[in-house]
C-alpha cells in the first residue's frame, strides 16, 4: 500500500517538528547559565573579650583573629568542624563566662541527635563557672548550604565572651 502525498507531507512534517524541538531543547540547555557547585570562603574567626569590671586576670587576648588557615574554602553540601577559641583558667582564678557564637553560614547545635539536623546561626552559653586549671575551647561543626545565599558567600564566625575572673575561694 503506497502512502499519499499528503500522508508523506504529514510525517515529513512531523519529522521535522520534532527535529527542531530537540534542537531548539540542546540549544537552551548549552547555553543557560550553569550555576556552579555551593562553595563559602570563611575569612577569619573573630574572639572579642569583655572581662566585667573588677575582674582579675585574662584568658586571652580581648581582640584577636583565631584562625590561621583562613580564608578556608568550603563546598555546598559538606559539613566541616572549626576550632574557634580555647582557653585554660589562670590558677588561683574562677571565671563565669557569657557568650555568643555565630556566623552567616549555620552550625549544628550542639544538643542535636537526629539525622537531618537543624541548624542556628548562633548559639549562647549563658552563667559557665569554671575554676584554675581547667580548660574549655569553642567548637563548632559548619553546614554549608547546596545553594548559599550572597551573605553566606563570605563569612567570618565571631565569639563574643563575657569573662569575669576573680580570686578561687
Amino acid at each position: 500500500m503506497a502512502l499519499s502525498r499528503r500522508q508523506v507531507a504529514a510525517v515529513v512534517a512531523s519529522v521535522v517538528i520534532v527535529v527542531v524541538v530537540v534542537v531548539v531543547g540542546v540549544a537552551f540547555y548549552t547555553a543557560s547559565p550553569r550555576k556552579p557547585p555551593g562553595r563559602v570562603t570563611l575569612e577569619g574567626v573573630e574572639v572579642t573579650i569583655v572581662y566585667a569590671p573588677g575582674s582579675s586576670g585574662s584568658i586571652g587576648p580581648a581582640s584577636n583573629d583565631t584562625c590561621p588557615n583562613c580564608p578556608l574554602t568550603l563546598s555546598s553540601g559538606t559539613q566541616s568542624w572549626l576550632q574557634v577559641y580555647g582557653f585554660v583558667v589562670p590558677e588561683g582564678r574562677t571565671v563565669w563566662l557569657n557568650s555568643t557564637l555565630s556566623s552567616a553560614v549555620p552550625f549544628h547545635p550542639e544538643s542535636w541527635t537526629g539525622s537531618s539536623p537543624p541548624t542556628l546561626y548562633i548559639q549562647s552559653y549563658v552563667n559557665w563557672t569554671m575554676t584554675a586549671g581547667e580548660g574549655t575551647g569553642f567548637q563548632v561543626q559548619l553546614v554549608v548550604p547546596y545553594s548559599p545565599s550572597a551573605s553566606q558567600t563570605t563569612f567570618w564566625v565571631y565569639l563574643n565572651l563575657t569573662a569575669n575572673l576573680q580570686p578561687t575561694r
